[in-house]
């Protein structure tokens, strides 16, 4: 049995987030391919909303991306609101620009994320995942509290950890780092086949992935990939 990793990474991992680098958007590189304007909408992870995404939202807009936060107010697990809120906002978004939508998932959001991309595949160009975990019981210290909010989760919303494991039928990039302090890393790498990538971040923080250098680079360079 894999266990999660201590209290103390998390802390520290935690707190990195409060240093203002983590609130910076990354700095425009010539050297990123252009983007051709479809919609990528970010999910946050456990507890956080919108602003959490704004620093990697503002780099995806800047490359030429319609860059979406998700609009649903904190992420607190897969609610009646969430679930049919992200369907609602899904087909929104691929309806008015005639093209399908990427989806960037942080942790719990790229939970959330995988399942939208399952019940909806036909609008979905790209699932990208950042330190969510693919495998379920998942083996995070903080697996009893959204055990705990199960009775405020929708029906729809799968129980099943098997279920829950199954990939996405869509091109995924699954983001993981071995010094992550929210879930353990083995966890968060996905199932081997040829829609999916597992990249590892190394040295990247659990709440800050998404700006580590690496993962700028295969989101810049997987955008434009149909």
């Amino acid at each position: 049995m894999i266990a999660p990793p201590p209290a103390t990474r998390m802390l520290h991992d935690f707190l990195q987030v409060l240093l203002p680098a983590s609130w910076v958007p990354p700095p425009d590189d010539p050297a990123f391919p252009r983007g051709d304007g479809h919609a990528v909408m970010f999910a946050p992870g456990i507890g956080a909303g919108d602003i959490s995404t704004w620093p990697i939202r503002r780099f995806v807009g800047r490359l030429g991306y319609q860059a979406c936060g998700w609009e649903l107010g904190a992420n607190l697990g897969p609610t009646h609101k969430i679930v049919t809120g992200m369907e609602r906002r899904l087909a929104e978004l691929n309806d008015r620009t005639g093209q399908k939508v990427t989806l960037v998932g942080r942790s719990l959001g790229g939970v959330l994320f995988r399942e939208l991309a399952k019940m909806h595949p036909e609008r979905v160009r790209r699932l990208i995942l950042v330190c969510s975990p693919v495998h379920h019981p998942v083996a995070s210290l903080l697996a009893p509290l959204v055990l705990w909010f199960d009775r405020f989760y929708s029906l729809a919303f799968s129980r099943d950890p098997a279920l829950l494991s199954l990939p996405a039928p869509v091109p995924t990039v699954a983001f993981h780092t071995k010094s992550d302090g929210y879930i353990a890393w083995q966890h968060c790498v996905e199932q081997p086949s040829a829609l999916v990538e597992n990249i590892e971040l190394p040295g990247a923080g659990h709440c800050t992935a998404s700006l580590h250098p690496l993962a700028l680079k295969v989101i810049a360079s997987r955008l434009p990939l149909r």
